[in-house]
């Protein structure tokens, strides 16, 4: 088991991750092979680029981002918050991407 200490909006998480080797696999934020994805910062220029994306655009991600935090709009049924990552599917529908919880 490995645990990773991630900063999100200023607050310290702690988040453990398990690989099984033959059983999953992890990749990379935009490393799929099957579709795109990217992290959502929060930031309301981070928005910006998100919509930029969601309208057909190429996701551009910002070179400086503002202080503020808001909430993003993905889709009808989801919300993304700071520290999000939000994927693009293959028949061209964003949604967030949910982690598994092992207990």
């Amino acid at each position: 088991m490995r645990f990773a200490r991630i900063a999100i909006g200023g607050a310290l998480a702690v988040a453990a991750t398990v690989g099984m080797a033959g059983v999953a696999s992890a990749y990379n934020e935009g490393d799929h092979p099957f579709f795109e994805e990217h992290r959502f910062s929060g930031s309301s220029t981070s928005a910006a680029a998100f919509q930029e994306w969601f309208a057909g655009g190429e996701f551009v991600r910002p070179t400086v981002e503002t202080l503020d935090l808001t909430e993003l709009r993905v889709n009808d049924f989801e919300t993304a918050r700071a520290g999000d990552v939000v994927y693009k599917n293959d028949s061209g529908e964003f949604w967030i991407k949910k982690h598994a919880t092992i207990k």
